[in-house]
């Protein structure tokens, strides 16, 4: 039996590469190595440069691991993020991580996104290098009008594994002060410390966060259910039931419950496993099969009270387990 309510996103949590640090850490990364480096944009020469490895053999994991990232991703190069931060005392942080967008587009169907809450789990490694050299400042300038070709390679200066080079159109460079505590590079300096307190996260303007709930909760609804909604407000369902619930329920909620009613039994003529439903495949469901005159309904005559009742109750425990709320 599903519970689904229509006014809240529902959170899907995302994990992503949570490994990749330990990996590098292992590799023992030492900084960066200066291949090629253009001066003008009308230079022939490629920009070019390593990430250089103590340990060749975990080295190649790592630039494994980056291809990896940017494959399952549809071959889009962007979903491997290489960041710079400068710090005031001429030292500066490389910074490895995943490309956000990608992340959640490639754990949830893409016609589904706007319709949920993505929370993300996921790592930036980070890699101080003391000094900001004259060959930094040139490969910062050339990074503004080439794409920047990265290997890998040992501390003799061999790159290994040509194949699995990474052609990034975009270095992003931040000066230290740029990085607020709500960034993700923010943990680039190990006494950056965040103090949240949750009674305060919480309580923040829940009165109007509700109510925003509730309106949306009859937006929606007529967005998957044009055909049914409009049938239950001309209807009543029954005026005389309808009336007798109006006692103890808000109509939205009422309406809210028919509508999962209706929901269930259509999954369940197609052969949907209801036992095993998430949250993703409700949402996909409804997104897919846009409601027509020629959906499939229940029999409102055999619906009763109880039905409606114990409907309500399903939705109001997936409302308060989304939300905390009653």
């Amino acid at each position: 039996m599903i519970g689904f309510d229509y006014s809240i996103k529902p959170t899907i949590m995302i994990v992503g590469d949570i490994e990749f640090p330990n990996l590098i850490k292992e590799s023992e990364i030492l900084g960066l190595g200066y291949i090629s480096i253009p001066d003008s944009f009308d230079d022939s020469k490629e920009l070019a440069i390593a990430l250089i490895f103590k340990d060749k053999i975990k080295g190649q994991k790592v630039m494994e691991r980056f291809s990896e990232w940017i494959k399952i991703s549809n071959n889009d190069v962007s979903a491997f993020c290489f960041d710079i931060i400068e710090k005031d005392d001429n030292s500066y942080v490389i910074c490895f991580h995943q490309n956000e967008k990608l992340l959640i587009e490639r754990n949830i169907p893409i016609e589904i996104i706007p319709w949920v809450n993505p929370m993300i789990t996921k790592l930036t490694y980070f890699k101080t290098i003391d000094n900001r050299s004259e060959l930094y400042y040139r490969f910062k300038k050339a990074s503004s009008f080439k794409k920047c070709n990265i290997y890998g390679s040992d501390k003799t200066g061999i790159i290994f594994n040509i194949e699995n080079r990474i052609v990034l159109d975009n270095i992003n460079f931040y000066n230290e002060k740029e990085i607020n505590e709500n960034s993700h590079l923010y943990g680039y300096n190990p006494n950056n410390v965040v103090s949240i307190n949750p009674n305060n996260v919480v309580s923040i303007n829940k009165e109007e966060k509700v109510q925003t709930n509730d309106m949306n909760r009859i937006k929606n609804i007529k967005y998957f259910f044009p055909v049914l909604y409009n049938e239950i407000i001309k209807r009543k369902y029954g005026e005389e039931l309808f009336e007798e619930l109006l006692n103890d329920f808000e109509e939205d909620i009422i309406i809210q419950a028919i509508c999962n009613l209706v929901l269930e039994y259509r999954m369940t003529q197609e052969g949907i496993n209801i036992k095993s439903i998430q949250d993703v495949n409700i949402l996909e469901y409804l997104v897919n099969n846009y409601e027509t005159p020629n959906s499939k309904f229940i029999d409102f005559n055999q619906c009763t009270k109880e039905d409606i009742l114990e409907q309500i109750a399903r939705d109001k425990e997936y409302y308060k387990k989304n939300i905390g709320g009653e």
